[in-house]
């Protein structure tokens, strides 16, 4: 009987860990001027309590047409529950994207120890530099860049 009040428990938390997640970090916004699309995430910046940076995984990134304009759309995971996208940097040399995506998470939550997909569009690429990219680098690896634009 014990036991199974012990697994009711973690079930429950575990339930409250992983929507608290979908909660806090996913923007759902529609307004005109938001580059977001449903499902996808912002880039947040930490709150004032203690932080720790971590990786982003990369799937895959491609060039898209949103609300009327060419932009960026990265897909990816994020280590944990908690981590939410903190920055995105690139440079461009010739044809080729080099990005560096970092996250962040509070140093002292509780979070499901499970990857969690995220979908972001990115507007700070102008087009015409876009249309020039045919690769994305990451960590030395290059990729083809994929097009939805067609």
């Amino acid at each position: 009987m014990v036991h199974w009040y012990i697994l009711t428990g973690i079930t429950l938390l575990m339930i409250a860990c992983g929507s608290s997640r979908t909660e806090n970090n996913r923007d759902l916004s529609t307004s005109e001027n938001s580059t977001q699309q449903p499902d996808s995430i912002s880039i947040t910046q930490p709150s004032d309590s203690d932080f720790s940076t971590g990786p982003v995984y990369i799937n895959q990134v491609a060039k898209i047409k949103h609300k009327g304009k060419t932009q960026l759309q990265i897909t990816g995971m994020l280590p944990d529950g908690c981590s939410q996208l903190y920055d995105i940097n690139y440079t461009i040399d010739q044809n080729e994207l080099h990005l560096d995506l970092k996250s962040w998470r509070p140093d002292d939550a509780l979070c499901t120890q499970a990857l969690v997909e995220f979908i972001h569009i990115s507007d700070k690429i102008k087009k015409d530099v876009l249309e020039q990219i045919d690769y994305y680098v990451i960590e030395g690896i290059k990729t083809e860049l994929n097009s939805d634009l067609d």
